[in-house]
């Protein structure tokens, strides 16, 4: 059955290296590796962390919205034709997909008016949030992109 469009509401996203979060062991066998990333891939699916969540300290939330059809399929044909690389998509794609962020000092969000991607998170965003961590917009923009992919009901979450 196709999802009609009152399934694609906001979800809250995390970064899995978030400090509220556990992690792998710095020197983890594969095993380990691949058991963390299975708890991160469940807390992503379901939406509960609490199983990660290290005890007294709250994680940074992003609240996102499913991508359009539109902004998908330009970001892809821009990779694909080599007009952007995969490290522009991501960021692209997060910051047409990212409506808010809590927890994350006192940071504003400002948002621009685009004829090619309508109204997006500025670059001011992405580019905070990469003077702490390159991987957060990386890893956030890949899920946005994901989801773009494979909405289901079951990744369209309250």
């Amino acid at each position: 059955m196709i999802g009609t469009p009152s399934l694609l509401k906001p979800y809250d996203e995390y970064y899995s290296g978030d400090p509220a979060f556990a992690q792998a062991p710095p020197l983890a066998s594969r095993e380990q590796l691949a058991e963390h990333e299975h708890r991160v891939k469940v807390a992503r699916e379901t939406g509960d962390w609490s199983p990660l969540a290290v005890e007294g300290v709250q994680p940074t939330k992003f609240t996102m919205k499913p991508l359009r059809g539109q902004q998908y399929r330009r970001i892809v044909d821009d990779l694909l034709a080599s007009r952007i690389g995969r490290g522009e998509a991501n960021s692209l794609a997060f910051r047409c997909a990212v409506l808010e962020i809590v927890n994350f000092g006192a940071f504003e969000m400002k948002f621009v008016e685009t004829e090619k991607w309508g109204k997006i998170a500025s670059v001011d965003v992405s580019n905070a949030i990469d003077a702490i961590d390159l991987r957060i917009v990386t890893e956030l923009g890949e899920e946005a992109l994901r989801r773009a992919q494979d909405i289901s009901p079951k990744s369209s979450r309250d």
